[in-house]
């Protein structure tokens, strides 16, 4: 969490980058809320329209520099952003002359389309270059396995005898009185069949992985052929290691995003 030094550091942080502001555009900004409460996987979020910024304390203690040097200017610059270019509502009236437009003179069997949201575009990107930063991604690549939410999971005992676990949205279903069919028996899932609930496992820290070196060099994927060839390797040669730990694996050795290694993950676990 953050000290109350740490809070003030980033405080000191928004207010430099408005005096950068306030020097670059000629003009006073007023200054925003901000708030230290945000949670989950994120880690700072702008409002432009409450004029709140808010962080989230976990990860900023945990990345720290890169936290004040790059995360605090990029949602400072989203406020910017809407103040000089007033984006979010040239948007909403961009959206809604569409839809009236579509009415007017569109197909009625088609579904008007909409301008996107571009809030990382160009005016954004400007704004960036004037705090000093020339380059930001959109999202963050921080570890997030101590604060990522884990879904709660439900067990139910089926006629055949199998004991499925469903997540959230299924068992809130089954609860509702929502039809489930077992895929292997084809037999229907009732509330009056569920066991329990199951508590989901800490996912493991970064630091808890294996390392390449404990792997061994015979664990190591070969560096040929395509990633799901090196996914099938590695799940392969790790028949013991949970599912969680296999992915934060090949997020590792492969490169590769949480919501890649999970698909390559599934894929090559077919094939081992």
């Amino acid at each position: 969490m953050l000290t109350q030094a740490q809070k003030q550091q980033i405080l000191d942080k928004i207010n430099a980058c408005y005096d950068t502001c306030d020097a670059h555009y000629n003009r006073t900004f007023k200054r925003p809320t901000t708030r230290f409460d945000l949670t989950g996987t994120t880690a700072g979020t702008a409002d432009p329209r409450a004029h709140v910024l808010r962080f989230q304390p976990v990860l900023a203690a945990g990345h720290w520099d890169d936290f004040l040097n790059n995360t605090v200017p990029h949602e400072v610059a989203h406020l910017v952003d809407y103040d000089v270019n007033n984006k979010l509502e040239a948007q909403m009236q961009a959206r809604m002359a569409a839809v009236q437009n579509h009415a007017l003179f569109g197909n009625w069997g088609r579904r008007a389309r909409r301008p996107k949201r571009d809030i990382h575009g160009d005016s954004w990107r400007a704004v960036m270059r004037v705090l000093g930063i020339n380059w930001a991604a959109r999202c963050h690549q921080y570890d997030v396995a101590n604060v990522a939410r884990r879904k709660a999971r439900h067990e139910y005992r089926c006629t055949c005898g199998d004991t499925i676990t469903l997540g959230p949205k299924h068992h809130n279903a089954v609860q509702r009185g929502h039809r489930i069919v077992h895929k292997s028996c084809r037999g229907v899932i009732s509330a009056m069949m569920l066991i329990g609930r199951v508590t989901p496992a800490p996912m493991p820290l970064a630091a808890q992985l294996p390392t390449p070196s404990a792997l061994g060099a015979a664990t190591k994927p070969a560096r040929m052929g395509s990633k799901l060839d090196q996914a099938i390797q590695i799940v392969g040669t790790h028949a013991g290691v949970a599912p969680a730990q296999l992915i934060q694996i090949l997020m590792r050795d492969l490169s590769m995003s949480k919501a890649g290694a999970t698909t390559y993950y599934y894929q090559a676990k077919k094939r081992c």
